[in-house]
């Protein structure tokens, strides 16, 4: 769709969008002609607006595993730095161990397994106030 200056609008690219196995694959313009982004050049497909979105992981598991692995580092962080004031930080520690178990699953693995040092550390730190 031209716009008042007469130049493309971005969104006139995007001409229709199909659902295949639950994602939106658009179909682009090329040349003029509709077509499917499956069907696509790979020089045209790199600048169609659907390509940003092939970089996303879709898989719900792995996606909520990166969660469980940054969420453990925070907490495992959290944890420790809050032992210095409270033994109750002990809960964020406990927290930052199973989180960091279920991120071992994810790509971010090393994030997990320095989630899991820290929060052994906080462990360890809690158990020598405790004795003190």
């Amino acid at each position: 769709m031209p716009d008042a200056q007469g130049k493309n609008d971005p969104s006139s690219d995007l001409v229709d969008a199909e659902i295949v196995d639950a994602e939106i694959v658009p179909a682009v313009l090329v040349d003029g002609n509709s077509t499917h982004a499956s069907e696509v050049p790979t020089s045209a497909h790199l600048d169609s607006p659907g390509h940003e979105e092939s970089r996303f992981d879709t898989d719900v598991n792995r996606l909520s595993a990166k969660g469980g692995a940054v969420g453990g580092l925070l907490l495992g962080l959290l944890g420790l730095v809050g032992m210095a004031f409270s033994s109750y930080s002990i809960f964020n520690v406990l927290m930052a161990i199973a989180f960091s178990i279920w991120g071992l699953k994810s790509p971010l693995r090393r994030t997990a397994i320095a989630g899991l040092l820290i929060a052994f550390a906080g462990l360890v730190f809690f158990f020598v106030k405790l004795e003190n």
